[in-house]
């Protein structure tokens, strides 16, 4: 999602940023227990999701 799609999100559901293995990825949200149980409310989000990754450039690979 971009940016405004990600704080619409959080202040919809309460959320935040994912927070995995001590690091708080920014560019993440976590999706509510809420969410989760009902996939046809949570798809329109993995659908903006998806959009927005296409939207992307390619990192470049970092030689050895």
């Amino acid at each position: 999602m971009g940016k405004a799609e990600r704080e619409a999100f959080i202040a919809e559901f309460d959320s935040g940023p994912l927070v995995s293995y001590g690091t708080t990825r920014k560019e993440y949200v976590e999706a509510p227990a809420e969410l989760l149980a009902a996939p046809e409310r949570l798809l329109p989000y993995l659908e903006q999701s998806f959009a927005y990754a296409k939207t992307l450039k390619p990192q470049q690979r970092k030689r050895k």
